[in-house]
């Protein structure tokens, strides 16, 4: 029972030491722990509270004994003499904010990309459209040239225009589909021209 009573107290000690240890310090790797002196009491919050008061005492220790020398705040000191862990925050806020203006700029070409991109396309269908037009007027023209009635001509024109404008209405908003647009707007030019 004895045995059982120091491990859980060891436990405990081990646990606090390392807390206290690293108690306020960002990116601390705890030491490995003491083994702690015996107390009265052998419980587990007896042995953290001690380990968290033996911790915090070896923190203050190794602050001001080794951070000048080499190792960053509440890190373990290099085992080579010439590794310097001090690594300046300055430095690194400047290569994060460096590493992230980079991406930010990245992100902005390649949506500034994606925009152009787009306006191409829209002023392709327009383009596209506006051809359809001028085969319509090219088709108005030959069937007067072929004495076929004015009321025959309107109706075959304003179903080529109805045609055209619905094909208009259904890609105009939907650029990724151009090349759908594109077959379809190609089918109605010729079907235009054969008549």
């Amino acid at each position: 029972m004895l045995f059982y009573s120091q491990d859980v107290y060891q436990n405990g000690f081990s646990a606090g030491y390392k807390a206290g240890y690293c108690y306020n310090l960002l990116g601390c790797v705890a030491p490995i722990s003491p083994i702690g002196d015996r107390d009265i009491k052998n419980d587990y919050q007896t042995g953290y509270n001690n380990g968290f008061v033996k911790g915090q005492q070896d923190q203050k220790q190794y602050t001001t004994q080794y951070t000048p020398t080499g190792g960053a705040l509440g890190q373990l000191r290099p085992s080579v003499q010439e590794l310097d862990l001090n690594i300046d925050p300055n430095h690194m806020r400047e290569l994060w904010a460096d590493y992230y203006e980079k991406r930010r700029i990245k992100k902005q070409k390649k949506l500034a990309e994606q925009k152009e991109r787009e306006v191409k396309i829209s002023q392709l269908v327009v383009d596209h459209t506006n051809e359809v037009i001028d085969e319509i007027d090219k088709l108005k023209k030959r069937l007067k040239s072929n004495n076929i009635s004015d009321e025959e001509i309107n109706k075959i024109v304003n179903n080529f225009h109805y045609e055209n404008q619905t094909l208009y209405n259904k890609y105009k908003d939907n650029i990724k589909k151009y090349d759908d647009f594109y077959v379809e707007n190609k089918k109605l030019k010729e079907k235009i021209s054969k008549l």
